[in-house]
């Protein structure tokens, strides 16, 4: 009996140990959490544009998509995987691109003339972006089908749903809380709306209104334990209450003042209740990965606020956090820095005629940019009156993909630098979630499982074993044939390791390519063998998990209340859709300016595996956007 006591204590005496080993663990400072994740983690980002939003069963989705890092080319994956699925997560379509120098590429998607109509989802990758979903590439595109006119489809009832965002992430009683909030319908599409803001005892205290994209913000001091509602009337007299969240009693909020051009400004706030163990605070500021600002800040010295000068800042967002003493984050705030340049090319109409299958030419003037990566749209204007851009490659680099959730019309926010558009882009950082990383998990040195590795090239690998019995063919090699569409003929061998395996790397062709195969040793021996390849991701790609999250079936084409819908009606009421009429090419060519000896040695005589190495400066780094 004793035995048992003693070994029970012993194992108890090892586990307190180790449990307080843990809880002594040492944190990373900020500044080197942020340094590691910046080298173990490197974010691409991937942006398609589309000729269109909307398009006829049997149509080609044409696109152009650029892959980027740190808003500049990427120099790690060159493969690019793009698919379409439907609204039950299947993939209806599925290609792998190989990115050029620039890293970018032309795609396009043959619809199935038998597709039937609904919201599909193009999603854009490379294989490293897989361990990081939240940053896939998705775009909303809505199909018409021949079955679009005799579909049933419901009309939803109309409700709301409004969410409340506290600054700085917590409701705090005792001071004054500004507060965001979102209004949208069930799917998701915004809402403006007129309410009031009324407390427990029935007092109404203030009118609240959306600005912008379903948005709006007011402010309010939280009396301890009070409750508070939003109350927003409906034109037949009814009405609905959304509750506040509850307020806490302690704790830190954030403020921040962007509006000054040349300076954003962050404030902290504490709440009352056991304020002194809030009393020292770190704030940090950071954007793509790298420390811009930090300061130790005391509330009984009057140190409450960190100013931060933009003028040397790149564009995009900031994230601001402030830490506790535990080193552990408290509260955060993500702002906008729009330090943003984009050059709008010069379009002029060289000749023109709306006579069928004359001549139109039109010149673009890009002088002003060094290397162009140019992307046209052709696209008949009755298709897309409304002439919109909800997304491009400007707001989807530096917002839509670091931020969650749905963002109406990211585009919008890009057009000028306006007060106006600068306060409704505010509020969207106020609204929308931070997805770039966890502080908590940086600071804790928590490693990221990383499934996917980067993919820098076409690869076929498999293995090779003698049909009549289970055994690998360990001295030979695997040759190839391979014709590609364009008439091009590669012929490749790749060698078998110790253990009958073998990878052919670094092919390089466009379009589809058909592989001819043959395996043997170096004796050459007569003996029948099976080479087996392994599979690649693209062919176990069958359902996705990225499907459409909205209905943008909203054009109403049987009521012929636009243009648009005119034009789609006409198309599925009298055209067979299995047929279409090509209108021939749309021929671009490009004058190109003088170019330095080191860029012509590189045209010249560098492959691409070489031009990947090439260092690129972000300060000369500008968008455009036609």
């Amino acid at each position: 009996m004793k035995t048992l006591v003693s070994l029970f204590f012993f194992l108890a005496f090892i586990s307190g140990l180790q449990a307080q080993t843990a809880n002594n663990l040492t944190k990373l400072s900020p500044d080197s959490a942020l340094q590691k994740f910046r080298a173990n983690y490197p974010q691409e980002k991937v942006f398609v544009q589309t000729d269109k939003d909307s398009y006829l069963s049997g149509e080609t989705i044409w696109m152009k998509a650029w892959c980027t890092l740190d808003a500049v080319p990427s120099f790690l994956s060159n493969i690019l995987y793009i698919d379409l699925v439907n609204e039950q997560g299947k993939v209806v379509v599925k290609k792998m691109y190989k990115l050029d120098s620039l890293s970018s590429t032309p795609a396009d998607f043959e619809l199935d003339a038998n597709l039937l109509s609904g919201n599909y989802t193009i999603n854009a990758y490379t294989l490293w972006m897989l361990n990081f979903p939240g940053f896939i590439f998705q775009k909303q595109v809505f199909v018409y089908g021949n079955d679009y006119l005799t579909k049933k489809r419901e009309t939803p009832r109309p409700s709301l749903i409004c969410q409340f965002f506290p600054e700085g992430g917590n409701l705090i009683e005792g001071i004054n809380n500004r507060i965001a909030f979102l209004v949208t319908d069930q799917q998701g599409n915004p809402q403006q709306i007129t309410g009031k803001l009324i407390d427990q005892d029935g007092k109404e205290l203030s009118v609240v209104k959306t600005v912008h994209a379903g948005m709006g913000s007011f402010e309010l001091e939280v009396k301890a334990g009070a409750n508070y509602k939003l109350t927003i009337p409906f034109s037949n007299g009814a009405s609905m209450d959304f509750k506040l969240p509850l307020a806490s009693q302690e704790g830190i909020a954030i403020r921040i003042e962007n509006g000054n051009v040349n300076r954003l400004t962050a404030l902290i706030f504490r709440g009352e209740k056991n304020k002194e163990a809030l009393n020292k605070i770190k704030l940090v500021a950071q954007m793509n990965g790298q420390m811009i600002a930090m300061a130790d800040l005391n509330f009984e010295e009057g140190l409450t606020a960190l100013p931060i000068a933009k003028k040397n800042l790149p564009a995009g967002i900031i994230q601001l956090t402030a830490f506790g003493e535990n080193g552990l984050p408290l509260a955060e705030r993500i702002a906008f820095i729009a330090n943003h340049s984009i050059i709008q090319p010069a379009v002029k109409a060289v000749t023109g005629s709306a006579k069928p299958r004359s001549k139109n030419e039109f010149l673009i003037d890009l002088k002003n940019v060094n290397i162009p990566n140019v992307a046209i749209a052709v696209t008949d204007v009755t298709a897309d009156t409304s002439i919109r851009t909800p997304d491009n490659i400007v707001s989807s680099t530096l917002l839509s993909t670091d931020i969650k959730g749905y963002i109406h019309e990211p585009a919008y926010y890009f057009k000028d630098k306006s007060k106006e558009r600068l306060e409704h882009l505010d509020l969207l950082m106020m609204t929308q979630g931070w997805r770039r990383f966890e502080w908590k998990q940086l600071v804790e040195d928590q490693p990221m499982a990383l499934k996917y590795p980067v993919e820098s090239s076409l690869t076929i690998g498999g293995v090779v074993k003698k049909s009549d019995r289970n055994t690998v063919v360990t001295d030979g090699h695997v040759s190839f044939i391979i014709k590609t569409d364009d008439s091009t003929t590669i012929m490749a061998s790749a060698m078998l390791t110790d253990k009958g395996e073998f990878l052919l790397d670094g092919l390089s062709f466009q379009k589809k390519a058909t592989f001819y195969y043959q395996g043997t040793n170096k004796k050459k021996e007569t003996f029948i063998v099976d080479v087996a390849l392994n599979p690649s991701y693209i062919d176990s790609l069958k359902l996705s998990g990225y499907k459409p999250s909205m209905n943008l079936d909203t054009i109403a084409l049987n009521a012929n209340a636009s243009g648009l819908a005119a034009f789609l009606y006409g198309k599925l009421k009298g055209i067979d859709t299995t047929v279409g009429t090509y209108l021939g090419n749309v021929t671009v060519k490009g004058v190109r300016k003088k170019v330095s000896k080191t860029d012509s040695l590189n045209l010249e005589y560098a492959s691409d595996i070489f031009k990947l190495g090439r260092s690129i400066d972000p300060g000369e780094t500008s968008f455009a956007t036609s």
